[in-house]
């Protein structure tokens, strides 16, 4: 907050900073969407440009060539600065998400007008990275099931990608508008979250899509279901926090929670977005809020 300069340096510096370790990247998107939820999408895009300027320019100095900023500019940066804007804009954390949830499938469909086939290039792709890596750590690619785990995950991989880019700028998100209600409006940010609901059409569109996908087995279905699961979590966290809240209760089931999230991580998403569907017809917080 206090200069375009000061900003862009805490982007860059924990950009770079992620190459190390990788959780820091929710950083440096957390600071770019605060200067744009506070100053708006003009200032944003110009703390984002000195960034991005900065980091082309280490990277051909450094390496030859745009370095970590050719991924993280359009896959982490700049949809964050999008759904700060549109954050702002709208004052409505639901209608951010369900904008995230839209850009993965845009996302998933860019691959599809791509490569046509994404399955048949992400197999060859994968084949080229995995193969040599496992000769060279002496695992015979041929016995070790290699064939079968790519032939499964690359059909998977457009709405992989999708999802991971809607939950990392949704995370770098929330993050900065914590920062923001730290800032400027205490409490504020924990009011928002708590109330967050994507609304009965959102959630009747992931059971169709969903309900597709599992009945048609088709992998472009279920690439478009794995970004709208990423949305979901989110409202199914919104649930247990705010439940928790109304209840009074103590934070620690929280602990466990995010503890079964490091260790099972499939059956809680999915549990999480059961959560968020039947809390779409319930709204289980006001519940939770009336019985106190």
């Amino acid at each position: 907050m206090a200069g375009r300069s000061q900003a862009a340096l805490i982007v860059l510096a924990t950009m770079l900073l992620s190459l190390l370790l990788p959780p820091l990247l929710l950083l440096s998107g957390a600071a770019l969407a605060l200067v744009t939820l506070r100053r708006g999408l003009s200032e944003g895009t110009v703390v984002l440009a000195l960034a991005a300027a900065v980091s082309l320019l280490l990277g051909y100095l450094l390496f030859g060539h745009a370095g970590p900023v050719a991924g993280v500019l359009p896959g982490f940066w700049l949809p964050v600065l999008m759904l700060a804007a549109v954050l702002r804009a709208t004052v409505s954390l639901a209608v951010a998400v369900l904008v995230a949830a839209a850009a993965g499938w845009v996302v998933v469909g860019g691959f599809y007008a791509a490569l046509g086939d994404p399955a048949v290039w992400w197999q060859q792709w994968l084949t080229s990275v995995l193969e040599p890596a496992f000769s060279e750590a002496g695992i015979d690619p041929a016995s070790s099931g290699l064939h079968d785990l790519l032939t499964w995950l690359a059909p998977l991989m457009p709405g992989a990608i999708a999802a991971n880019l809607v939950l990392s700028a949704l995370l770098a998100l929330l993050i900065g508008r914590w920062w923001q209600a730290q800032l400027f409006n205490p409490g504020g940010f924990q009011q928002e979250f708590h109330g967050l609901r994507l609304g009965r059409s959102m959630a009747l569109v992931a059971i169709a899509v969903w309900l597709g996908a599992v009945l048609s087995g088709l992998p472009w279905l279920v690439n478009l279901g794995l970004p709208l699961a990423m949305a979901l979590v989110l409202q199914g966290l919104a649930v247990v926090h705010g439940t928790i809240a109304a209840k009074g209760w103590k934070a620690w089931p929280l602990g466990v929670l995010y503890g079964a999230l490091l260790v099972a991580a499939p059956q809680v998403v999915l549990g999480l977005c059961v959560l968020a569907l039947v809390d779409s017809w319930a709204d289980l917080r006001a519940r939770a809020a009336r019985s106190g």
